[in-house]
């Protein structure tokens, strides 16, 4: 956290510049549409001392062009700032945009999985079937049929 307040505006100011919030900043977040108010909590999470980023389906509920953005966002934060992101949520392709290694937990039970292509060889599922598809099998496979 900030201990001077000039250090703390050029850190918001530059938080506002990576995450394309410019345009918003004298707004009040409650009254920013659903995929800003998105792209604010994202932005509030990649503090400049953050090592690790924990986000809960932060693509969830945001159009096309919303959703591109965002991770267009996330993915240079990462990058800039060399921070850990990890993210929960159900639409696998996204993730498989975002990130380089897959833990699900079903069951009960947290599995640790390599990259997407290995998920895909477990189920025996085609490089390019849909990851919903491919998710719903490991599920199965996982749990003995039971979801």
């Amino acid at each position: 956290h900030c201990t001077d307040n000039r250090a703390c505006q050029l850190e918001t100011s530059r938080s506002l510049e990576r995450s394309d919030l410019n345009t918003v900043s004298n707004e009040q977040v409650g009254r920013l549409s659903t995929g800003y108010r998105q792209r604010v909590a994202v932005a509030r999470a990649f503090h400049p001392r953050a090592r690790i980023v924990l986000l809960d389906e932060p693509l969830a509920g945001l159009d096309p062009t919303t959703r591109s953005h965002l991770k267009d966002t996330m993915r240079s934060l990462t990058k800039e700032g060399g921070i850990a992101l990890c993210l929960s949520s159900h639409g696998l392709a996204d993730l498989e945009t975002l990130c380089d290694r897959l833990y699900v937990l079903a069951g009960g039970r947290l599995f640790e999985f390599g990259d997407f292509d290995q998920v895909r060889s477990l189920v025996s599922a085609p490089a390019n079937m849909d990851l919903d598809v491919v998710y719903t099998r490991l599920i199965a496979q996982l749990t003995g049929g039971e979801s």
